[in-house]
C-alpha cells in the first residue's frame, strides 16, 4: 500500500470534519492547540463536513498537480474573521475546488467550481 501523501494527510486535519454541521464550533476547533502549533489564530479555514472517501475522490485519475472541482455539493462550515480569536460561523451546501496532486486532495482553493 503506498504511503498517504504529506499533503493529505496535513488536508484532512485541516479541512475535513467528521462532526455534523450542527454540533460544529469555530472557536473550539479554531482555538484547538492541534490547529495553531505556533499560537496564532488563522484568519479563515473552510471545513468540510463529510468523510475522507468523497473528498479523495474528486483527484481520482488526477495527475501531477491541478485545480479540480467536486461534481457533488458537500455542507461546508467557514470560520472567519476572528477578534480575539472568537470567529463568527457561517455554514452553507455547495461544490468545492480543491488542488490535487497525484490523485490526492491537498489545497482548499474556494468554495463552489474552480
Amino acid at each position: 500500500k503506498p504511503k498517504e501523501d504529506k499533503e493529505w494527510v496535513k488536508f484532512k486535519a485541516k479541512h475535513i470534519t467528521s462532526q455534523s454541521v450542527a454540533d460544529f464550533n469555530c472557536n473550539k476547533t479554531m482555538n484547538d492547540p492541534d490547529f495553531t502549533p505556533d499560537g496564532q489564530c488563522k484568519p479563515v479555514n473552510t471545513f468540510i463536513h463529510s468523510n475522507t472517501g468523497p473528498v479523495k475522490d474528486i483527484c481520482r485519475r488526477a495527475s501531477g498537480r491541478v485545480n479540480k472541482s467536486s461534481t457533488q455539493q458537500f455542507p461546508l462550515t467557514t470560520c472567519n474573521k476572528p477578534i480575539r480569536c472568537k470567529y463568527s460561523q457561517s455554514n452553507t451546501t455547495n461544490f468545492i475546488c480543491i488542488t490535487c496532486r497525484d490523485n490526492y486532495p491537498v489545497h482548499f482553493v474556494k468554495i463552489g467550481k474552480c
